[in-house]
């Protein structure tokens, strides 16, 4: 099989992957995770390699595979962090920010928030950031910083409110 061609499968695999997530098939999309990483892994595609990463992840999470999803997501970021894919970095941050919380570190769950939130900022993405300071709201509140936690709040209802989410 020709490079060109590998690539697209390791991006097909991803795709399978992703589909599975959707349908609450973690088995199958664990397989196609798997198998899109490896490949990827072979033939050296950091875009593809930081997808299958995120994928793996986010289906071990909900297979609660917590400390496998978290050393995962970890490579994801990194991988992220090196090719300046800031759109999938923060979806990682706020599943790292979940593992977290999780785990009762929420001061942890908040630098992760906070990076993410940064990210979210930088792309414009005002759905994206209503959606992490909600969740860092939550954070707050668990440590008991009411103050934090209602400004956060705050802040995602006027931010729902400008792009018409209701259910934000």
């Amino acid at each position: 099989r020709s490079a060109n061609l590998l690539h697209e499968e390791a991006y097909c695999l991803n795709a399978l992957a992703t589909h599975a997530m959707v349908k609450k098939s973690s088995s199958t999309a664990l397989v196609f995770a798997k198998n899109a990483l490896d490949l990827s892994r072979k033939i050296q595609d950091k875009e593809e390699e930081s997808h299958s990463l995120y994928n793996l992840g986010y289906t071990q999470v909900n297979l609660g595979e917590i400390s496998e999803a978290e050393a995962v997501l970890y490579l994801c970021r990194d991988i992220c962090t090196e090719t300046g894919n800031f759109r999938r970095l923060s979806k990682v941050l706020n599943i790292l920010a979940d593992i977290a919380c999780i785990r009762g570190d929420y001061k942890l769950a908040l630098s992760h928030y906070d990076l993410s939130l940064k990210n979210g900022r930088a792309m414009q993405n005002t759905y994206f950031e209503s959606l992490t300071l909600n969740n860092a709201g939550t954070a707050y509140l668990e440590l008991k910083d009411y103050s934090n936690a209602l400004d956060c709040f705050n802040s995602s209802v006027d931010l729902c409110r400008q792009i018409g989410d209701r259910e934000g």
